[in-house]
């Protein structure tokens, strides 16, 4: 995961995009192993820059959320998933909008 990612794509190169098929894109609270699921906006994790990596390096696979957390009335995390790829689709589109740097 890239924590308080920079504008930089340092992290990654094109090289590395074309390894992977999808992104388990998800953001958490706290330390590993000791860690509370987050939704995208609520974590750790700074989404936007993360994304601008992807973009800069020439990513074209799945961007996709593999864990999200349980809210009240939602056994089966349908709506918390529907979130999570709402908020992943706004992500993408606000930054495949701008210009790569």
């Amino acid at each position: 995961m890239i924590r308080r990612a920079r504008s930089s794509t340092s992290y990654a190169t094109s090289d590395s995009a074309r390894r992977f098929l999808n992104v388990p894109f998800r953001n958490i609270r706290e330390r590993f192993l000791n860690f509370q699921e987050a939704f995208p906006e609520d974590g750790d994790v700074v989404m936007i820059p993360a994304v601008r990596v992807y973009r800069d390096i020439g990513y074209d696979g799945m961007i996709m959320p593999d864990h999200v957390p349980r809210i009240p009335a939602d056994e089966a995390r349908r709506r918390a998933f529907a979130f999570a790829f709402g908020y992943i689709l706004a992500l993408l589109q606000l930054v495949y909008s701008q210009r790569s740097s």
